[in-house]
């Protein structure tokens, strides 16, 4: 589309002959691995939020996705002053690299978007990470719940200010409501000796599974609905009768879901073993999913994009206005996928 520049991993262009078209385009010019990214719900959400603001008033924004830990997320040194030299305005989506702020600052508005940001000169508008997660626990404990678990990616310190604020908010939920941390606990997704999303929920699910049930959670918060859903299911679990599950950010349908996984089973059909045929889209289990209406905490992220243009456009038609700061809090979205604990545990 007009207005969109990204880079496959390993391949393609950030900037080329088509450069002064594409800015001189109605829409929202962006860089990194786009493809990736967009795949998550709360990523497209963010970025449709930002294209609706930007079409509104004929603006143009360029976008950061992911993490700058890699090389082919951030553009190289030639490439990156050709691509930032025709931008006035960034939104950074889930960037938390303070000196990259302090850069980007300098040279023109920027706002970050997930993430709140003390630099100077940043705008920011942040999820109430410590208010969703306390949401979820609420409404499990209500059920009965006493054994919860996050399942969740907790990396190094420092490395993802998100993951530890969701932790801190998980485990602040459990402590102002008399539950004993050693009963509950964080499944920490890194910590799985996996390299596949795919096989790390596979790992976790049964581990979970080979839990006496007396020892085991009774519910959890996931970030990975389906493919949480899914081995669950295919472990022998019932959901949510043997386990209650609820969503941390609204899952897609499950028919996008599952043909996100049809597509990335023929994307990895090279690997050995292709991670992703290891979800049948056809199998009993993946049927019983259409059964499934997540219980899920719903995250504004379309209003944080929409929030994020608005402030570029504030910034820059006064250039003098100090930066703004937002949060913005979850709702719960009622569904089938938690009840009370099974009476025997």
């Amino acid at each position: 589309k007009e207005g969109l520049l990204f880079r496959r991993r390993g391949s393609g262009t950030y900037a080329g002959a088509d450069l002064p078209r594409i800015t001189g385009a109605t829409g929202v010019l962006t860089h990194s691995a786009a493809h990736q990214f967009l795949r998550y719900r709360w990523m497209r959400e963010s970025f449709e939020g930002i294209i609706v603001a930007a079409s509104e008033v004929g603006r143009h924004v360029q976008l950061i996705f992911g993490k700058l830990d890699k090389p082919y997320i951030m553009p190289e040194d030639a490439a990156r002053r050709i691509v930032l030299g025709h931008m006035d305005s960034i939104i950074c989506v889930d960037i938390f690299d303070e000196k990259l702020f302090r850069e980007l600052s300098r040279r023109m508005v920027t706002v970050s978007l997930d993430l709140a940001c003390a630099v100077a000169g940043v705008s920011s508008c942040a999820l109430r990470h410590e208010q969703t997660l306390d949401l979820a626990v609420e409404h499990l404990w209500r059920l009965g719940h006493r054994r919860l678990s996050l399942v969740g990616d907790l990396p190094r310190r420092g490395q993802d200010p998100a993951a530890h604020l969701r932790r801190r908010g998980f485990l602040t939920a459990l402590g102002e409501r008399g539950l004993p941390v050693g009963q509950n606990g964080i499944i920490d997704l890194s910590a799985v000796p996996r390299t596949d999303k795919i096989e790390r929920n596979q790992g976790w699910t049964r581990r979970w599974s080979r839990t006496p049930p007396a020892k085991r959670a009774t519910a959890l918060v996931v970030m990975d609905f389906w493919d949480a859903a899914y081995w669950l299911l295919r472990l022998g679990a019932r959901v949510p009768e043997d386990v209650s599950v609820i969503a941390l950010g609204k899952p897609d349908p499950v028919d996008v879901w599952l043909d996100q996984i049809r597509l990335r089973a023929a994307e990895h059909a090279g690997d050995s073993p292709p991670a992703a045929q290891r979800i049948d889209p056809e199998d009993r289990a993946a049927t019983a999913l259409r059964n499934l209406r997540p219980v899920a905490v719903d995250l504004p992220f379309a209003q944080m994009g929409r929030w994020a243009m608005a402030e570029v456009i504030r910034r820059t038609e006064q250039p003098d206005a100090p930066p703004r700061h937002a949060t913005f809090p979850g709702t719960m979205i009622p569904g089938n996928t938690a009840a009370p604990p099974p009476p025997q545990v």
